[in-house]
This record gives C-alpha cells, sequence and structure tokens, in this order.
C-alpha cells in the first residue's frame, strides 16, 4: 500500500509540472506578440539618436535571443516530463494488477490477523496506558535531569570565577603586605621627621615667644602718675599722668578714691562755729571722708614724651569741702591721702593697669608715695588687642 500511494504522488507531481508549463509557455507567447505590436516611438534624425537606436535594436536582438533558448529549454524539458509520465503510467498500471493479486491473498490474511488482533487489543491498550505513564514520568525525570545539569554548570563556571577571585586576592594580599611593610618604614621615618620638626617647631615657638615678650616689654606703653599738686586756692587736685614708654597709649581710664581722716575733737574745733554743707561720716572717735572720682580720656591718647596730661579733680564742687574742712587738710591736722588705678591699652594688650597711692603732707605742701594698701583693685586680664596677635 505504500508503493501505491507513492506512485500516486509521483502521478500527481508530473501532472502539476504539465500544467505549469503551459501558462509559463502563453505568457511567453503574450510577450513576445506585445513586443511585436507594440509601435517603436518616431525620434529625431540625428547621430545620436541613430546610435541609441541601434544600442536598443541591439539589446533587443540579444533579449529575442536568450528567450528563444529559454523557450527551447522549456519544451525540451515539456517533452521530457510527458515520455516520463506516460511510461509511468504503464508501469502503474502494471503494478497496479500485481498488487490486486497481492492483495486477495494479503485479505486472506488479514482474517488471521484480525483475530489476533482482537486477543492482543486489550494487552496493547494496557501497554499504552503503562507507556504513556511511564513517557510522563520519563519527561520529569528528563527536565529534571537538565536543571541538575544546569545547575552543575553553573556551579563549574562559579567555582572556575572564585579559583580565579581567589588567585587575584592572593596576588593583591601580597601585594598590599609589601605595600604595607613599605609605608609602615615610611610612617617611621615620618614619625621620627615629625618628632624633630616639631622639637624644632617647639623650640621656634619659644624663641618667637621670647622674641614677642622682648618686643613687647621694649616697646609697650607704660603710664603712671608723673606728680600730683593740690592747687589750694582754687581748692582743686591735679594728677599729671605721662607715658615713659616707647608706643602710644589709649583708652585711658584713671580712678581716684581720695581718703581724709581727723579725730574728732580737732573735727569740732574747727568746724563747729559755721553751719557746714554735709559732716565727714563719724566712726570710732574720728570723722572720715572717702569720694570716688572716674576721669575717662576717650579718645584722647597718651604719646611718650616729655607731655604730661593733667587729670583734675575738683574739691571745691564736693558739698564735704567747706573752707573748714578744707583747712583741716591744708593744715595737716588730717591724714588726708589717695589712692587710685590707671588702665590703658597700648595696641599690643589691652587692659594695662597702673595703680598709685600718695599721702598729703599739709604743712609741707607736699606729696609722698605710700605703700598701696587693702585688696588689690580687680580688673580684667590683660587681652590681645584686635591688631595684634602673639604668637
Amino acid at each position: 500500500m505504500k508503493k501505491i500511494v507513492l506512485l500516486l504522488t509521483c502521478l500527481l507531481f508530473c501532472g502539476s509540472q504539465e500544467i505549469k508549463a503551459q501558462p509559463r509557455n502563453a505568457n511567453t507567447e503574450t510577450k513576445q506578440q506585445q513586443a511585436v505590436n507594440s509601435p517603436s516611438p518616431v525620434l529625431r534624425q540625428s547621430p545620436v539618436n541613430d546610435a541609441a537606436e541601434a544600442a536598443s535594436e541591439a539589446y533587443r536582438k540579444e533579449r529575442d535571443a536568450k528567450d528563444d533558448v529559454f523557450r527551447d529549454e522549456e519544451v525540451r524539458q515539456g517533452r521530457i516530463v510527458s515520455t516520463a509520465t506516460e511510461r509511468i503510467f504503464w508501469a502503474t498500471a502494471f503494478y497496479v494488477f500485481v498488487t490486486a493479486i497481492y492483495a486477495a491473498f494479503a485479505f486472506l490474511t488479514l482474517k488471521q490477523i484480525k483475530k489476533q488482533a482482537t486477543n492482543t487489543g486489550e494487552q496493547l491498550e494496557a501497554m499504552k496506558k503503562q507507556s504513556r505513564t511511564m513517557r510522563g514520568t520519563w519527561q520529569v525525570m528528563r527536565r529534571q535531569t537538565e536543571a541538575v545539569e544546569k545547575q552543575l554548570e553553573a556551579i563549574n563556571k562559579q567555582e572556575a570565577h572564585l579559583s580565579a577571585q581567589v588567585e587575584a586576592a592572593k596576588e593583591a594580599a601580597d601585594m598590599a603586605k609589601g605595600q604595607l611593610v613599605a609605608m609602615q618604614s615610611q610612617e617611621r621615618a615620618q614619625y621620627q621627621a615629625l618628632e624633630a620638626a616639631k622639637g624644632q617647631l617647639d623650640a621656634m615657638k619659644a624663641q618667637a615667644k621670647t622674641m614677642d615678650q622682648s618686643l613687647v616689654f621694649g616697646t609697650r606703653a607704660y603710664l603712671g602718675i608723673q606728680s600730683v599738686n593740690l592747687d589750694i586756692a582754687s581748692k582743686r587736685l591735679f594728677l599729671y599722668i605721662e607715658n615713659v614708654g616707647k608706643v602710644p597709649a589709649k583708652d585711658v581710664m584713671v580712678v581716684t578714691e581720695i581718703k581724709a581722716e581727723v579725730p574728732e575733737t580737732k573735727y569740732q574745733s574747727f568746724c563747729s562755729q559755721q553751719p557746714q554743707i554735709q559732716h565727714w561720716g563719724q566712726r570710732e572717735g574720728e570723722r572720715r571722708l572717702q569720694i570716688p572720682f572716674l576721669d575717662r580720656l576717650g579718645r584722647t591718647k597718651v604719646f611718650p614724651g616729655s607731655l604730661r596730661i593733667p587729670v583734675m579733680i575738683r574739691l571745691d564742687e564736693s558739698p564735704y569741702m567747706s573752707d573748714q574742712q578744707f583747712s583741716l587738710i591744708t593744715g595737716g591736722y588730717a591724714k588726708f591721702t589717695m589712692r587710685g588705678l590707671i588702665t590703658y591699652s597700648d595696641g599690643f594688650h589691652s587692659g594695662k593697669r597702673t595703680e598709685f597711692a600718695f599721702r598729703y603732707f599739709g604743712k609741707n605742701n607736699l606729696w609722698v608715695p605710700e605703700v598701696i594698701e587693702g585688696p588689690q583693685i580687680q580688673t580684667d586680664p590683660e587681652k590681645p588687642d584686635s591688631d595684634y596677635s602673639p604668637n
């Protein structure tokens, strides 16, 4: 039966090839007829047109020659196919006759086979079911095997990659170890150089500080009381400030406190006949007077040299200084002292200060320096000026 089907397929194929050859020949003949019947355009007679026409005619002849060859080849192939088809037909007829005889014998055999097939049908169905089950199991096992193979391949690749990374890391570690040893050596050398430089820097800082202090001490301003004068006629006290340094002093402020002490009996003998404006305070058999004064020079600077800056204290405006009370001081009956503080800055430091204390001897009209008693006057510590940065 398989051979019969094969012969019938060959017959159908040969017939289709013959049918296809006929339209191709018809199309070729139609194209040739159109080429013959199509009018050629009339061109103006000129050498260029003659050359073009000759070239076109040559191309047309060449194309016709190729078409003739192609048509002859198609005719030859058509004849071959027709002859082969005829021979196949007679061979097929003979084969069909032989097959009919074979079919008769096969019919008898088929009856026997059908009996056996009936007996083995149930077995075949069971085997088919078992085969399908086994096939499904095999497919699952195959997919699992493929997955395991892929995983194994990935693991092998990862292992190779990790091995390469381990080697690279080992090389990098060895290189880093060498670099670390070199860096440690450099660090020790740098530390030694740093220690040496630090010692030099400390020495230079100490030297610079000493030089700075020498500069400050040698060129700073020094303010003090050059002299004190009490004008008895005007009842005014003058303090003359002098700068014995080498730079001007600024922000000068003078704080002065005068103090008078006289026994009660002496005070009463001088001040009992005429009423006074204000009496001095009484304490332990004495009369005492203590008055503070504050003078600011503002932006006036005290330059070094022979110029003396006077600071005036007007006792004549004090309600505690009547003529009788003032005579206690000028006559030498009262202990009259003066203490104070001068604060200033000189461009190096602000908050510089100079304390002073004097006692007046009225009979001699003389001011004598006195030991500064009592607690030290508290002021802010010296600070560098805005235009000076010490090392």
